[in-house]
């Protein structure tokens, strides 16, 4: 008994580490798109607002990518409660948790980008202004504002009242009440459907990934051109004339692509030197969702810098402001983070790494 214990935890964790390393693969692919997004920008933010004229395409790849980036996160956070958390938490150690990963982020870098919007004129500074940065949801910090209240409300309805039926409740009243709120409400409101949607799909995910291991790879490749054909024929039919609908369906269906993409081990079996180069593509998409909250912190400060750099230079062909402005943006985050992570405690707790 002990022995065959002994194993069947060993099992545990090695399904958790692969869930680990899909989930890392999966939100370094969305921080990817989210650094891409602001790259290219709306009319009036990226590389988009240099040009009297819109940039051909650039506004739909835009759109498009919005339908699914931020979703892609709330889903894998409602995983990782559901599958790596403890359901015995104290209120202490939730809060503790909470504190160093999303709480002490927002405050350290919400009045830096406050202050850098400043000097650059996009808003005025008040210091009234620098401290509501901080306390209402507003530019990228809007994320820290929705994950903070999914997280509480799954703690207290799921392991403190110890029902999921409650907490599913409450989502789906947010989800609809989201419909009516204008931002940053609908923002916090709405994407907790999502860390819903994680929890709800995290006791079956091991299983899944079993069945799309066994999966034949022209089947896979058919889901995986299946997901994309839904996707953008939901964007072209709905787009942003129903924006939240449009986002519900292709934040699934977008989780559903990258989890397939995540299990595809070998999807060239007649070529081993493209499997080893697409498992060196999965790997530095791994590494981007471990330094995803780096990234996603620091990503438009060195983008923005660089686009603006790039101009006082007189340079603004957007094909060179496209490639050295989204380089800058996922490079420039990562190089920083091997600079200062063991260098200043200072910037590991910055980014909720406090240890």
């Amino acid at each position: 008994m002990k022995k065959s214990s002994v194993i069947k935890q060993e099992a545990n964790s090695n399904i958790k580490k692969t869930l680990s390393q899909d989930l890392y693969f999966i939100r370094g692919i969305a921080i990817a798109f989210v650094a891409l997004g602001h790259v290219i920008g709306n009319r009036d933010s990226g590389i988009r607002q240099l040009y009297e004229q819109d940039l051909p395409y650039m506004g739909w790849i835009y759109n498009f990518i919005y339908t699914f980036h931020m979703p892609i996160f709330f889903i894998i956070s409602g995983i990782c409660f559901s599958v790596f958390s403890s359901s015995n938490n104290s209120y202490a150690k939730f809060i503790n948790s909470k504190f160093t990963r999303i709480l002490i982020p927002l405050v350290c870098w919400a009045p830096i980008y406050y202050i850098f919007r400043s000097l650059s004129g996009s808003i005025k500074f008040s210091f009234i202004g620098l401290i509501q940065s901080i306390i209402y949801p507003n530019f990228i910090f809007w994320f820290f504002h929705a994950l903070l209240l999914a997280t509480v409300l799954s703690f207290l309805t799921i392991n403190k009242l110890g029902s999921q039926l409650v907490y599913y409740a409450i989502s789906i009243a947010l989800f609809a009440l989201s419909f009516n709120l204008k931002e940053p409400l609908v923002e916090i409101c709405y994407f907790n459907i999502f860390y819903a949607f994680g929890i709800a799909i995290a006791p079956y995910i091991t299983n899944i990934r079993f069945r799309l291991e066994k999966t034949p790879s022209s089947l896979t490749v058919l889901l995986l051109l299946t997901c994309t054909f839904l996707m953008l024929s939901i964007n072209y039919f709905l787009g942003s004339e129903y924006g939240l609908v449009t986002k519900f369906m292709n934040g699934i269906i977008g989780f559903t692509f990258m989890y397939i993409l995540a299990t595809w081990n070998q999807p060239f079996p007649m070529f081993q030197w493209l499997n080893r180069f697409s498992q060196s593509i999965a790997d530095v998409f791994v590494y981007f969702g471990l330094l995803s909250m780096s990234i996603y912190l620091l990503h438009i400060l060195v983008g923005s810098t660089t686009r603006t750099i790039l101009v006082k230079f007189g340079i603004t062909d957007p094909l060179i402001q496209f490639t050295l402005g989204y380089i800058a943006s996922t490079l420039g985050p990562i190089l920083i983070y091997n600079f200062l992570h063991k260098r200043s405690k200072l910037f590991r707790y910055s980014v909720g790494e406090a240890k």
